[in-house]
């Protein structure tokens, strides 16, 4: 019945530190202090995208005391897949080509959503993204199958489409590598001097 007491989410074998833990509550269900303790709580949250199993744990007031510990939850792997243009194997398209994203499986919620970033930018970085409907407003129910249109870059490298769910930026699906490649250079033919018959190679 502290103000203090919090739950937090951890991997099952890992040890009690900040560190380790993947999210936290406290018991009003938010990250923020409530004035008054209670003593039972009901908390909504979501699986980690990650498969593996984890627990909860609930720790007294604002501590590392832990009270009481979860059984463990087993989470598999997510089902989602994402193709580009038809394919689930990298592909390479030309500068400023369009780029159809396939995805296939998803979780179904109604934020979920899907970005085209470079293969090395971090999960906050991207060049463009969409909801599962195709826009910047989320549909009213959730979407498990989608196909989503994109714009190649103009610079050539290497990109690829990423999945997140509930408007995080915790990515839960990667699709295989997108190479944009350099402009195609304009075909040339050469012969070779000589003379021939109408019928000779």
């Amino acid at each position: 019945g502290n103000a203090g007491d919090w739950v937090g989410l951890f991997p099952a074998a890992a040890a009690d530190s900040g560190a380790a833990r993947l999210r936290y509550y406290y018991l009003n269900g938010t990250g923020s202090l409530p004035t008054t303790g209670v003593t039972s709580a009901t908390l909504p949250t979501s699986a980690p995208l990650t498969a593996g199993q984890y627990e909860w744990r609930l720790f007294a007031n604002n501590g590392w005391s832990r009270i009481a510990t979860s059984g463990v939850i087993t989470v598999s792997a997510s089902p989602a897949t994402i193709s580009v243009n038809g394919m689930t194997t990298p592909v390479t398209v030309a500068p400023g080509s369009a780029i159809t994203a396939q995805l296939a499986d998803g979780p179904g919620n109604p934020t979920d959503w899907v970005a085209f970033a470079a293969h090395s930018a971090s999960n906050s970085e991207r060049i463009d993204w969409r909801y599962l409907n195709g826009s910047g407003t989320p549909p009213p129910t959730g979407l498990t199958s989608a196909t989503l249109s994109f714009t190649a870059p103009t610079t050539p490298g290497t990109y690829e489409l990423r999945l997140f769910p509930n408007n995080g930026i915790e990515r839960l699906v990667t699709s295989a590598l997108i190479t944009v490649g350099s402009s195609l250079s304009t075909p040339t033919l050469s012969i070779s001097s000589g003379t021939y018959t109408s019928d000779q190679a």
